[in-house]
């Protein structure tokens, strides 16, 4: 944010902050210097201070986002951005660095932004720790490849059909079991520590304010994903161990409860604990639900024993897709009334149909308190303001009410992320040859990707329904799902069917999933997981951390996996 800074120095400058010094040569006439950011959409100007003529105004900005910036001949603390201004005199963009020094000119005919000092170049450390991790993968890819060809853990495959693959024994079930599955897991998991970790500051590892798509906003809707897939696999298995379906039905609700449970106490994280204001929702209690629906949805079909038909044909090739097409009912069922909800239901006080998080967004036409419309209302209902996520992202940007992101409306479109998955599933339990595996999940990769494109519009905030990871947003669901099928037939192609890579390091936190998430978050600021040296103000620093954190899981996992442990509910 913007702000004025009376005797600031450089050299007292922190992360992501520059310095603006402001100088009118206005005579006589006392102006609004405004303020903007590119993360705030559509938002009014805010007054950052009055201008006379001769004298000198520095102001502090932080420098994650650009800033519009304007001079107009008002006082107001807030002036529209979108309505033409004939008191505006001038406005510029002004992308500023990390720990630059700048000036503004202002005159009656226009405003000129000069540097003073040039900024830090934030890319640095990325490049720096980016080449090291290359030089570190590249030698452990090459001792992989050596070790895994003397211990000859891979099957030869010579008595397989054409485009058929062998597939890994796990040495504790003796099963075939798909790497990729593992390093999908494993590069989620991994992800998520980062981000969690403060990712380095940078603003493109961090959630979307509102609408849109940053890295930590694929995490998530990724791990429900993958929970998908394996339904299917797991349910068959268990089929064919000839388990009844009393104690299958048991066990899905057993780790469902144990879900919702670990949810719940974790919660209570940092000191949170106080029953008036206890959080209800939360990551684990969303998986619970959503594992709970479309588990029990699945079972149905993986108890038909389903199989490709002889003989080929149309049948068999959209064999995966009819035998479950009582769950694609389901799940359009699903979409359909969440549709319904969103943009009929009524909310008090609040336009219906609402998508946005209310406050500045819009030219503040919508009070803060309508965020999400329809599902932070439903939250409200349910939970009472209280109990729901009191610090949404939307809320530092445009001055947002409460919201809760992991909140109950938005368990129904993650079921259908988990659907997706689902079908992804199945496509690995019925097909046997990989490129008939690659083409389908390419399908659904490509249908899923324009469908979110066509219902977002292919922009940040416009189409019918944005890409918004708070509301989880059909858009958003598919979109996520795309890159999920994508980054399957990545891992698949270079882990299980070229077998370029053996998935190291990824597999073994992917093995562990469950309890590399518990575990962080019960960690979360304990060291050796975490450490601060020094101010920590460098995005050299914080990405340094950042990693460590990473590293030290990672270490975690590998030893984990050596003693053979394995937590599963």
């Amino acid at each position: 944010m913007g702000s004025s800074s009376a005797g600031v120095s450089p050299e007292m400058l922190g992360l992501d902050e520059a310095l603006l010094s402001v100088l009118s040569s206005i005579a006589d006439t006392r102006v609004g210097l405004y303020r903007l950011s590119d993360d705030c959409y559509r938002c009014p100007y805010k007054l950052l201070g009055l201008l006379d003529a001769g004298q000198n105004y520095t102001f502090k900005f932080n420098t994650k986002r650009g800033w519009m910036l304007a001079v107009k001949n008002s006082d107001a603390e807030y002036v529209s951005s979108v309505d033409s201004d004939k008191n505006e005199l001038c406005a510029l963009h002004a992308g500023l660095g990390d720990r630059g020094v700048y000036s503004l000119a202002v005159s009656s005919s226009d405003c000129t932004l000069s540097t003073l000092q040039q900024p830090n170049n934030i890319y640095t450390p990325l490049w720096i720790f980016a080449v090291v991790l290359l030089v570190l993968a590249t030698i452990h890819g090459l001792w992989s490849c050596v070790a895994a060809r003397l211990r000859r853990c891979w099957n030869d495959g010579s008595d397989l059909p054409s485009g058929e693959l062998p597939e890994r024994l796990d040495s504790k079930q003796k099963s075939a079991r798909l790497a990729a599955l593992d390093v999908f897991r494993g590069i989620t998991i991994l992800l998520m520590i980062f981000v969690n970790e403060w990712q380095g500051q940078y603003w493109f590892f961090e959630h979307a304010a509102w609408n849109g798509l940053l890295v930590a906003d694929l995490v998530f809707p990724w791990f429900m994903w993958i929970m998908g897939v394996c339904i299917p696999l797991s349910l068959g298995s268990q089929i064919r161990k000839e388990k009844s379906m009393t104690k299958i039905i048991y066990h899905i609700f057993k780790r469902s409860w144990w879900l919702l449970l670990i949810g719940v106490v974790l919660n209570s994280l940092g000191g949170y604990m106080r029953l008036e204001t206890y959080r209800i929702p939360g990551v684990l209690q969303r998986f619970a639900v959503t594992y709970l629906v479309m588990a029990l949805a699945t079972l149905p079909a993986m108890a038909r024993r389903p199989r490709l038909p002889e003989g080929g044909g149309i049948r068999a090739a959209v064999c995966d897709v009819t035998s479950l097409w009582p769950q694609w009912l389901l799940a359009l069922a699903i979409v359909a009334g969440h549709t319904a909800v969103t943009f009929y239901l009524p909310v008090p006080g609040c336009p219906t149909g609402y998508l946005g998080p209310g406050g500045l967004y819009d030219n503040a036409s919508v009070p803060g308190s309508c965020i999400g419309g329809a599902a932070g209302y439903v939250d409200r209902l349910i939970a009472g303001d209280a109990h729901i996520y009191q610090n949404p992202t939307a809320k530092h940007i445009y001055g947002s009410g409460a919201f809760d992101p992991e909140g109950f409306l938005g368990v129904l479109m993650s079921c259908v992320s988990v659907f997706l998955g689902v079908q992804a599933g199945m496509t690995l339990h019925l097909y046997r040859a990989w490129p008939a595996r690659l083409r389908r999940w390419a399908a659904w990769g490509l249908l899923t990707g324009a469908a979110a494109a066509a219902l977002c519009g292919c922009s940040q905030d416009g189409g019918l329904i944005p890409v918004n990871k708070n509301i989880w947003s059909l858009s958003y669901t598919l979109l996520t799902a795309s890159f999920a099928f994508f980054l399957l037939i990545l891992c698949y192609v270079t882990v299980d069917v070229l077998r370029w890579w053996s998935g190291s390091p990824f597999f073994y936190p992917g093995r562990n999933a469950l309890l590399m998430y518990v575990g962080h978050m019960m960690a979360f600021e304990l060291f050796p997981f975490q450490w601060e040296y020094g101010a920590m103000d460098s995005h050299l620093w914080r990405l340094a951390e950042a990693l460590w954190g990473v590293l030290c899981w990672l270490v975690v996992a590998v030893w984990l996996h050596e003693k053979k442990y394995f937590w599963k509910l």
